[in-house]
């Protein structure tokens, strides 16, 4: 599982120059692939940074506060 996990959410990344004033221009594929419109959230992710479409992360967040203390019990349990 943790092997398949990974290469779902590896495969996705991308590594992005940034031209001389500072912009970053991502592929039409990955635009493409994860429907990417034009309203964007921009997430710091311990190491790197994360680009949702703003709706799709919208969503994403509703889930994750709906279900926020079981996540929370889920690590305490991890840990342990």
């Amino acid at each position: 599982n943790a092997r398949d996990y990974l290469r779902i959410v590896l495969g996705s990344v991308i590594e992005l120059s940034v031209d001389k004033v500072g912009r970053i221009q991502l592929p039409a594929l990955t635009i493409s692939k994860f429907k990417i419109g034009k309203d964007v959230v921009v997430l710091g992710v311990r190491d790197h940074f994360e680009i949702w479409d703003l709706s799709a992360y919208k969503h994403y967040e509703e889930e994750i506060n709906n279900n926020f203390e079981e996540i929370a019990e889920n690590l305490k349990q991890d840990e342990d």
